[in-house]
């Protein structure tokens, strides 16, 4: 709550399993009225890395009145202000996600898949 993230190397705030994909091992994450801006990403990692936000592998929680914007300026292609995946029982509501993109092109806000 009320944390400014900026200017990390690999992405800002980056909480996920990497062992098992499709297991759930995280439970209520809260992300509120926080800054998360300036996390450029690299060029050499996987196109996640330079995300604002990167969550996967979560029951419960929610990212409520952020403001997510500037990450990814040297990532790769596909990275995103706020990236949700694996996870269920998860709220995303009054944030303000803007200007987020990659080395080749324009990033999207928010991206949430399985």
């Amino acid at each position: 709550d009320n944390a400014q993230i900026f200017d990390c190397n690999q992405g800002g705030i980056i909480v996920q399993n990497t062992v098992g994909f499709d297991s759930y091992c995280f439970y209520n994450i809260n992300i509120t009225n926080s800054k998360i801006y300036g996390n450029q990403g690299r060029p050499d990692l996987p196109s996640s890395y330079g995300d604002g936000i990167l969550l996967g592998n979560i029951v419960g929680g929610k990212v409520e009145s952020c403001e997510i914007y500037n990450n990814g300026s040297r990532a790769q292609p596909g990275n995103s202000g706020l990236s949700i995946y694996t996870s269920k029982d998860f709220l995303v509501q009054n944030n303000e996600i803007h200007h987020n993109k990659s080395n080749s092109s324009t990033g999207s806000a928010i991206e949430v898949y399985y």
